[in-house]
């Protein structure tokens, strides 16, 4: 979906459940459109939802990603 999307949530998954690990503040509601996955000390394949959200369309999506950590040399 394409848009103008303005309140960000981000979830991870972890081995025992997903859980929210950013959003702008009071709980979304204001605007923060990305998440620093950097540090992530442990190399492997991190799952990530998005959900993207429009005050303006009231429209909602949810896009899943994965991020790849490569160990360092």
């Amino acid at each position: 979906a394409s848009g103008d999307f303005n309140h960000f949530t981000f979830i991870e998954k972890r081995s025992d459940g997903w859980f929210q690990i950013s959003s702008g503040s009071q709980n979304g509601l204001e605007e923060k459109s990305f998440v620093d996955v950097e540090g992530k000390s442990l190399a492997g394949e991190y799952e990530y939802f998005v959900l993207a959200m429009s005050t303006s369309s009231k429209q909602t999506v949810v896009k899943g990603t994965t991020v790849k950590v490569n160990p360092s040399s």
